[in-house]
C-alpha cells in the first residue's frame, strides 16, 4: 500500500489544475452512458481522436485545405510549423492528460498545424470565400453538417492560441485578403 502512495501520475499531469488546462476528456462514466454523443463522427481534431481509423475519410481534405491556405498566405508551411513548434509546450499544458506519451514533438506540431489550418481554411469557405465550387465538403450535404457536430466536441478541440498564431501568420502580408466591405 505504501508504494502506490508513492507512484507518480503518468496520464494526469501536474498541469491539469491550471488555468492554461482547457481540453479535458470526456469522464468514462459519461462515455458509459452514451459513447457516441461524445466522439468524432467524421473528423478529427487535436490528439485525443487523431489516427482513428473511422475518421480517416477527411484527412485527406485536411491536406488540400492546408495547400490552399498556403497558396494564399504570403509564408510558407515551415513559418507555420516554427510559429507552433514555439509554443509547443504551452499547447500541451493546454491537456490535462500527457499528450507526450502518444505523439512525439514533430507529429503532435503537425497535428496541430493541420488541424488548425483546416478550421480556418473551413470557415473561410463558409464564409463564402471558395475557390473550388466543387468541393465535397460543401456539396455532400451531410458532410458539412458532420463536420460542424463534430468541431463542437469536447475531446475535438485545439487551443485557440493555435488557431489566432495560424490565422495571423496566413493573413499577415497576404495580398489576397478580401477588403471587409460595408
Amino acid at each position: 500500500m505504501e508504494k502506490q502512495a508513492k507512484k507518480v501520475p503518468k496520464l494526469l499531469r501536474k498541469t491539469a489544475g491550471r488555468s492554461s488546462c482547457s481540453i479535458f476528456q470526456v469522464p468514462q462514466s459519461l462515455m458509459k452512458i452514451h459513447s457516441k454523443a461524445f466522439q468524432p463522427q467524421i473528423v478529427s481534431i487535436g490528439p485525443y481522436h487523431h489516427g482513428k481509423v473511422e475518421l480517416e475519410m477527411i484527412q485527406e481534405h485536411k491536406f488540400r485545405y492546408l495547400e490552399s491556405i498556403l497558396a494564399r498566405a504570403s509564408v510558407g508551411y515551415d513559418d507555420f510549423y516554427n510559429a507552433i513548434a514555439n509554443m509547443k509546450a504551452a499547447i500541451r499544458e493546454c491537456y490535462p492528460e500527457s499528450t507526450k506519451i502518444k505523439y512525439g514533438g514533430r507529429e503532435f506540431i503537425e497535428m496541430m498545424v493541420l488541424d488548425g489550418c483546416f478550421i480556418i481554411e473551413l470557415f473561410r469557405k463558409f464564409r463564402g470565400e471558395r475557390d473550388d465550387h466543387n468541393d465535397p465538403i460543401f456539396n455532400v450535404p451531410w458532410i458539412l453538417h458532420s463536420i460542424m457536430t463534430d468541431l463542437l466536441m469536447l475531446e475535438n478541440l485545439v487551443p485557440s492560441s493555435v488557431l489566432h498564431t495560424l490565422f495571423g501568420l496566413s493573413i499577415s502580408s497576404s495580398s489576397n485578403v478580401p477588403e471587409k466591405k460595408d
